[in-house]
């Protein structure tokens, strides 16, 4: 196997350009494409005082829902890039 530097640039590059259209292409279909669009609801007796559009106080600064969600998600991106990189042959 070839390492990077040794192969051709332009074939790279567009061989990387072709990747990334066609993940750009699949999150796009993905995105309009319904896939079963059912929607629940329940009336709780008690919700402990959230609703919809409210933030929840992480050590004193409020933090919404879906600010936690990203920062979650980024963290366990960051965790398997790294066990990627540092504990495999292409990192």
């Amino acid at each position: 196997m070839k390492a990077l530097n040794q192969r051709d640039p332009f074939r790279l590059g567009l061989v990387a350009l072709l990747v990334g259209g066609l993940l750009a292409g699949a999150v796009v279909v993905i995105s309009v494409i319904p896939f079963g669009e059912k929607s629940y609801t329940a009336i709780l007796a008690q919700t402990a005082g959230l609703r919809v559009g409210e933030s929840v106080d992480v050590a004193g600064v409020a933090v919404t829902y879906h600010q936690l969600i990203v920062l979650a998600t980024a963290i366990v991106v960051a965790v398997g890039l790294r066990i990627l990189l540092r504990g495999t042959r292409i990192g």
